[in-house]
């Protein structure tokens, strides 16, 4: 009876021990299904693999067989790994391969992500994993040699490394397509992968020429570059100093690279590149002339400048007048005044626009007018009632806002040509022509004034009948149409870059403002209006604020620079 109590302890006991060690048994079990089949647990299962120069590539048991047998292959190096104390300082010091496997679940919850970090070398003897719990392994030389055979072992060979382009000093391009072959191991060609990017665009702000340089000097290269459908070049990138932009433009490149197979290189291949490329050709100025008459203007025109804003322009001595570019086509223009009382001598103007910069040197003449200081005969009480403190106010104030304010600017670019219009010439505004009585610039005395009065005439005037057809001295758009005090019934013809005619005392108006103007067209007839005897005309020219005096346009003056 005491032998059979002691059996059954002793199967009790051993029944005992077997449900203690089951969740042991398990665990362990678990253990080595899990590294036989890392993050495998019944869902879709993708492996994805980053190399230390940050090259990606993701992989799914759903898709290509190559995909299928990359996957596996990893699943063999981590199933027939070797348990070691820790991975070589040699290896475990540099980069990394990092496979992250991923299980997705029915929902994002049940996700499941196993990573693992491969140190790989050329020695197949000498390559290593680690877990996600940071256990270390070495990788079976067979199963490294397999990868070494791929593909994703790129990262290991210096010579796999396709060649960078770069142009113009910083700008990588990629290749549209890329055909390259390294020595891997055994002395296998292996072919790098990579993918194809889009056409580039490229907008470059320094000078007109375009620089290629490859960290790897192909043997051969043909460089095509259009505009549009034109061809401008064809041939080695070696020799493009030869095509000039002269102007901006959109061109697009096209080159072809090859490296060619020798015994003496372990790498082959070619790519091409194709790409757009905005090349901004440098900012050139010219001036129209270098000699000038105290009280006119001058042309300083550029080309290659796309924000005409940006022009630094700063003159020794100082001009007392900052001038403005205006575009004009293809070019920028700036007509730059030289007032009445400037000082003669030389004159230096410097113009800087990006890495441009352009000197001019002027030389300003007095300018002796044969017009000598006049009187304006006209009555006490026309003084009294046209040339008061608040007339001449309003008179500035109205100058002033007409010649800067953006409204009464209709044009920029360039609207005249030509010589402007001179009335003293016969049948431009009389069978005979008008007389000039009063010149620009000269001092002007009221003679039947209160108190002694005079000012410079910003102006001249000339002699006419009244209700004489007064034409435009040259095409425009009329930017104002009105009267004041001073000047009377006026009319103001833009001109474009700035310039403006004035017309004043007026007896009436056949335009108003916005119309286009040609040479030569009424704008009103002859009058008395403002301060002014019977039958007068005044005429002023303003550059900006600046009055200057129209001799020279009557002359054609000024000169417009070309460029070719």
């Amino acid at each position: 009876m005491k032998k059979e109590l002691n059996f059954k302890s002793l199967i009790i006991l051993f029944l005992a021990l077997v449900v203690l060690f089951i969740p042991t048994y398990i665990a362990i079990g678990s253990y080595y299904k899990n590294r036989q089949e890392p993050g495998k647990s019944g869902g879709e299962r993708t492996l994805s693999l980053r190399d230390p120069d940050q090259r990606t590539n993701d992989f799914s048991e759903e898709g290509s067989d190559a995909e299928k047998e990359t996957i596996a292959l990893f699943d063999r190096m981590i199933k027939n790994g070797s348990a070691v104390n820790s991975i070589p300082e040699s290896l475990s010091g540099g980069g990394f391969l990092l496979a992250t496997y991923k299980v997705e679940g029915a929902n994002s919850e049940e996700d499941k992500t196993t990573a693992y970090s491969f140190y790989f070398s050329t020695d197949t003897s000498n390559c290593f994993f680690r877990d996600s719990e940071g256990r270390a392994y070495k990788i079976a030389k067979d199963d490294a040699t397999a990868f070494l055979a791929t593909p994703y072992s790129v990262y290991l060979y210096s010579e796999a490394v396709p060649p960078v382009l770069t142009v113009s000093g910083d700008r990588v391009i990629k290749a549209s397509q890329l055909d390259w072959y390294y020595l891997g191991y055994g002395n296998t060609y292996l072919p790098y992968r990579e993918n194809s990017s889009d056409t580039e665009k490229l907008a470059y702000d320094v000078g007109n020429t375009v620089d290629f340089s490859f960290t790897t000097e192909p043997d051969s290269t043909v460089l095509k570059v259009y505009n549009g459908e034109e061809l401008l070049y064809n041939g080695s990138y070696e020799n493009l100093g030869s095509l000039n932009i002269k102007k901006n433009a959109t061109l697009t490149f096209d080159l072809f690279a090859e490296w060619t197979k020798s015994d003496s290189a372990s790498y082959y291949g070619s790519a091409t590149y194709s790409f757009e490329a905005t090349i901004t050709a440098p900012a050139e100025f010219k001036i129209g002339q270098t000699e000038i008459f105290q009280g006119e203007f001058f042309v300083i025109a550029g080309i290659n400048v796309d924000d005409p804003s940006k022009v630094v322009f700063s003159s020794e001595p100082q001009i007392n007048s900052t001038p403005v570019f205006y575009p004009d086509g293809d070019t920028v223009c700036a007509l730059i005044p030289v007032s009445y009382g400037l000082s003669n001598g030389n004159y230096k103007f410097t113009l800087s626009y990006g890495v441009t910069t352009a000197d001019f040197n002027v030389k300003v003449n007095d300018y002796e007018y044969k017009y000598k200081d006049g009187k304006l005969d006209v009555s006490k009480a026309l003084i009294e009632s046209c040339y008061s403190s608040s007339d001449q106010l309003e008179y500035n104030e109205l100058v002033k806002k007409i010649c800067t304010l953006p409204e009464y600017s209709l044009s920029e670019g360039k609207l005249f040509s030509g010589a402007f219009l001179n009335y003293e010439t016969k049948n431009v505004i009389t069978t005979k022509g008008a007389t000039l009585v009063l010149g620009f610039a000269r001092n002007v005395k009221l003679t039947n004034a209160s108190t002694p009065t005079s000012f410079e005439h910003t102006g001249v005037d000339f002699e006419v009948a009244k209700d004489t057809i007064v034409p435009a001295m040259n095409s425009g758009k009329v930017a104002y149409v009105g009267s004041c005090d001073v000047l009377g019934q006026f009319v103001v013809i833009d001109h474009g870059l700035g310039l403006k005619s004035w017309y004043a005392h007026l007896g009436s108006v056949t335009v108003k403002a916005g119309d286009d103007i040609e040479a030569g067209q009424a704008i009103g007839r002859t009058g008395d209006s403002g301060l002014t005897p019977v039958g007068r005309i005044h005429v002023g020219i303003t550059v900006g604020e600046i009055p200057v005096a129209p001799y020279g346009l009557w002359a054609g003056r000024p000169v417009f620079p070309t460029f070719d």
